[in-house]
């Protein structure tokens, strides 16, 4: 009985039903202190919005606008390590519309390293949150750097209106 008692307790342990004794820890925000830079800075400043932790706003002007080869610029203002990024869309209208991406990172801003890209063909946020907002959770090698690059590469409606293909990114952490 003990036998089967202890392999019990550590298959649960291993795989971390008991959420107490799992090896997983949260990840540091480091995006929250960081300064922001977009390709395009509207009168709204929308890309101020994009890392003051809200992840779950309720409209499009919460976030930051994205049309085609967007991106953004992440000013740690020092040297820091991490090893993964989350990226948040919202959408009202209850559809993706980001696609691909691409991660950079540099330490002076003329010399980039890539770290992670998915083509402009899948959705840049895979994972449902609920009806209005998704998710893409990118890992990657641990790295350090002053700063990151995230690019979206298009927003697209699925009525196929150009005039419609924006998207909203409400949080990258």
């Amino acid at each position: 009985m003990k036998r089967i008692l202890s392999f019990i307790i550590s298959v649960c342990l291993i795989s971390g039903i008991f959420p107490v004794f799992s090896l997983a820890s949260d990840f540091e925000n480091i995006a929250l202190t960081a300064t922001t830079v977009p390709l395009t800075v509207r009168s709204s400043n929308d890309h101020l919005l994009v890392n003051d932790g809200i992840k779950d706003v309720s409209k499009h002007s919460e976030g930051w606008q994205v049309r085609k080869e967007a991106y953004i610029r992440f000013d740690f203002g020092e040297m820091k390590s991490f090893n993964h990024i989350d990226i948040y869309e919202i959408n009202t209208t209850k559809v993706r519309r980001l696609k691909g991406y691409k991660i950079e990172v540099s330490q002076n801003t003329e010399e980039w390293e890539t770290l992670a890209t998915l083509d402009e063909t899948n959705y840049t946020c895979s994972e449902t949150i609920d009806e209005k907002h998704f998710k893409a959770s990118i890992e990657f090698e641990k790295v350090t750097a002053r700063f990151v690059k995230v690019t979206v590469f298009k927003a697209e409606d699925p009525s196929g209106n150009a005039n419609k293909n924006i998207g909203y990114v409400e949080e990258i952490e």
